[in-house]
């Protein structure tokens, strides 16, 4: 189906399909890129702080990656047709987001109303 066509709804599991695309994929790229670049730059300076470094850094670049992209996937997913709560469901359960009320679920960079 057209993610881009939103009279024909998309079935929940094309939407958390398409969330872990657009937000996991690249967590997990940015999170093993700054290991792996840190690892390298490490072994070429002969510099082990940079891979002590790289344990902070990766991970805290991820989770701002994570935090400025599910409520865009969420706004977008909201405009799909797909039952929200079933969406929402499957996301927790894939790891995608948080459960309401988490307190890592507050850490996502939402618009003000």
């Amino acid at each position: 189906m057209n993610p881009m066509n939103t009279d024909i709804p998309l079935a929940p599991y094309e939407v958390v399909a398409r969330g872990k695309r657009i937000v996991t994929l690249p967590v997990m790229l940015i999170m093993f890129g700054t290991w792996g670049a840190a690892w390298l730059l490490a072994n070429k300076l002969k510099q082990n702080w940079i891979l002590l470094a790289s344990v902070l850094l990766g991970p805290g670049l991820a989770w701002v990656w994570w935090s400025w992209m599910v409520p865009r996937w969420r706004r977008w997913a909201a405009t799909t047709g797909a039952d929200m709560e079933e969406v929402e469901i499957l996301a927790v359960n894939s790891g995608l987001i948080w459960p309401k009320g988490h307190v890592l679920e507050k850490t996502e960079f939402r618009k003000r109303d």
